[in-house]
């Protein structure tokens, strides 16, 4: 569910749990991506109060693009098994 940034700000920003839920992985997967930097959250945004992430529509688009790139190898490599 996208939250609002500031009360001055209509921009959407997601949580973890969303970014996770509309691109189809759990939310570890999305904390081990940012680990690992293979994603990264909006820094212009900072933190929410908890301390979590928080992602812009442009970031949830990349998060969109490598779940997408990393399925695409997946699948790729178990053909080459066949």
């Amino acid at each position: 569910m996208p939250t609002k940034k500031s009360s001055n700000d209509t921009s959407p920003v997601f949580n973890v749990p969303a970014v996770a839920q509309q691109v189809g992985v759990t939310r570890q997967t999305i904390y081990n991506w940012i680990d690992a930097g293979i994603i990264q959250y909006s820094q212009r945004i900072g933190e929410s109060k908890d301390g979590a992430p928080l992602f812009t529509p442009r970031d949830l688009e990349q998060v969109k693009r490598v779940a997408t790139e990393r399925d695409e190898k997946r699948h790729s490599l178990r053909l080459d098994r066949k």
